[in-house]
């Protein structure tokens, strides 16, 4: 579910970015690419780290991270500090934790 919270919030940054932000078509196209690009090249180191580690604790902490990244929108809004820049760290930090919180099959020796 809190994947799809998070692909439901990336439709949402174009839409932030433009209206709120009044950002131009080059940088929400950007913002709509950072994030997954950035996430990809991270998700390359991130592959072997998750695998050695305990599954739930790593989805909980993902999500976790997720939930605080996507809270900072609204609050950095309420304060007056929501910028462009905030949004593509948002953006950058949900792709990474949703690659990272991703569940692989099992390894084959390990059944």
């Amino acid at each position: 579910m809190s994947t799809y919270g998070t692909w439901i919030a990336f439709g949402a940054f174009p839409l932030i970015a433009i209206q709120v932000l009044h950002a131009s078509a080059f940088a929400v196209s950007l913002l709509g690419a950072a994030g997954l690009a950035v996430a990809a090249i991270v998700a390359l180191p991130l592959g072997p780290w998750v695998e050695h580690r305990a599954k739930r604790p790593v989805m909980i902490a993902m999500d976790l991270v997720r939930f605080a990244a996507m809270a900072s929108v609204p609050i950095a809004y309420v304060l007056g500090l929501l910028s462009y820049a905030h949004l593509l760290v948002v953006s950058v930090v949900s792709g990474t934790a949703s690659i990272a919180s991703r569940r692989s099959p099992p390894h084959p020796a390990r059944t």
